[in-house]
């Protein structure tokens, strides 16, 4: 559900309403304290309680590095004026995530 509603921040190029686009975007700030919240209660469950500190650093660090690694090529989008670009691959990264942990989750079954 958290990665379908991450998808309308592609459209925020094409909204016309400078307030419908702050919402989106703040919407889109909000679904992604979701993904961090699932997984943490994901990590919690399958792991335990022991382990979640640990979990959610782990977490939080990868969170770190990707923006690290993509912010000079979102930077270059935005540089270049190629917004919708920009936010269609930011829009596509939860979705990505999710059918990557879906890999990796069968894997391990």
């Amino acid at each position: 559900m958290l990665t379908l509603l991450s998808l309308p921040l592609a459209l925020v190029p094409y909204t016309a309403s400078f307030p419908l686009a702050m919402f989106e975007m703040f919407f889109a700030m909000f679904i992604a304290s979701g993904f961090v919240i699932s997984s943490v209660s994901y990590a919690t469950t399958a792991f335990g309680l022991r382990d979640s500190g640990f979990l959610a650093g782990l977490g939080a660090g990868s969170w770190s590095a990707l923006v690290a690694v993509i912010m000079p090529v979102a930077g270059r989008l935005f540089d270049q004026q190629n917004y919708p670009l920009a936010f269609l691959v930011t829009a596509l990264f939860p979705l990505t995530g999710w059918l990557i942990w879906l890999a990796l989750n069968r894997e391990v079954r």
